[in-house]
Formats: structure tokens, sequence, C-alpha cells
């Protein structure tokens, strides 16, 4: 058994009532992750949101400041939406923060279960399933080939494009998907073990 937490960064109420500031909400967070690496949890995920409220927009940024700060601990996204990002990019960015970490980072994608990213980086929601399905093909892609080919409808195509720095043996990988019953069924799986159409 493995036990861990995760975080959006929630903003805590001051004695005033109003919010405590974004940069200390990042602060608490992050000396959250080394108190849990302290006491021996096995895992710290950081939630993707842009809300006032939850302020952690950049999770996996979040991971590389955790690396640097705890000895142990396994580190993810929990998740980050790759929907509306850019899988090279996301790739690449987690691909550092194993390194500073020692290889102690996962990546836990997803749809998205608000929109808030949608508008904000000009996606139509009505694309929600191709975006996800394209950039999920593609992340998978980078992940295993240092050189990639790549074609889609949802960003600009790859001929044998190099990407690095690149994780030994790979990223490990897993799909974060609920929020909306209606859509999509909850599911979490490391995709290498994931059956077939999940």
């Amino acid at each position: 058994m493995e036990i861990g937490v995760y975080s959006f960064g929630h903003r805590a109420r001051q004695p005033d009532g109003s919010l405590a500031s974004t940069s200390q909400s990042i602060t608490d967070l992050m000396e959250g992750v080394r108190l849990a690496d302290e006491v021996g949890l096995d895992f710290f995920g950081f939630g993707e949101h842009h809300t006032r409220s939850m302020p952690v927009s950049a999770p996996v940024t979040l991971l590389a400041a955790a690396g640097a700060a705890t000895s142990q601990i396994r580190l993810g996204s929990a998740v980050s939406v790759l929907g509306t990002d850019d899988p090279v990019r996301v790739y690449q960015q987690a691909a550092t923060a194993s390194a500073v970490s020692g290889g102690r980072v996962d990546l836990t994608v997803g749809r998205g279960s608000s929109i808030d990213s949608f508008p904000l980086f000009g996606y139509d929601v009505a694309d929600y399933d191709r975006l996800f399905a394209e950039k999920l093909d593609l992340l998978l892609a980078v992940n295993a080939n240092e050189r990639v080919t790549w074609s889609g409808t949802t960003r600009p195509s790859l001929e044998d494009a190099l990407v690095v720095p690149r994780v030994d043996g790979g990223l490990k990988i897993w799909l974060g998907t609920g929020g909306n019953p209606g859509r999509v069924s909850a599911q979490a799986c490391w995709v290498s073990r994931c059956p077939s159409g999940s």
C-alpha cells in the first residue's frame, strides 16, 4: 500500500475573511510537500486549476521545485490538463523535473474536470475529446522516442523532431479522467498497463 496526498494549492482564509495571497498559497504548498517527504508519505501530487481560490496553474513547474526541496517522496501532477497544453512542452518540463528530483516524477494527465483553461488558452470546449486524444497520442510518442514524427489536427505536425531532455526508461504517465460522469467514466491507469481502448 502507498499513501499520498495531492493539492490544488487552495488559498487559506485569513482571520479577516480574505484569501491569503497566491504567493503565500504556493509557499504553504511547498512547505506541505517538504513535510510529506519528512514524515515518509509515498506521493505528493499537484493538481492544475486556473481559479482565484486554487492557483496551481503550472503543476509541472512545482514538480521541479519540489524535486529540489525533497529527497525521497514520489512526485506527480494530479492532473495536468493536457487538452489545453502542448504535449512536447509538458514532456520537456516533466523530464527536467525528473532530472532535478533524481527520477522521482510521474505525470498524470487528464481532460480537465473544469473548463477554465479552454477559453484562457484559446481552445473550444467543443473540441474537448479530440484535443485530449490527439495530445495524449503525441505525448506518448514523445515519451517513447527521442525523435518524433507526428501529425494531427490540434497542433502543427512534427517531422523527425528531436525532443530533449530525455528520461531514462521514459516517464511513467498515468491517465486521470473523471469529473463529469455523463462525458467519461472515471479511470486511472498507467498507460502501458491500460486495457486497449482505455
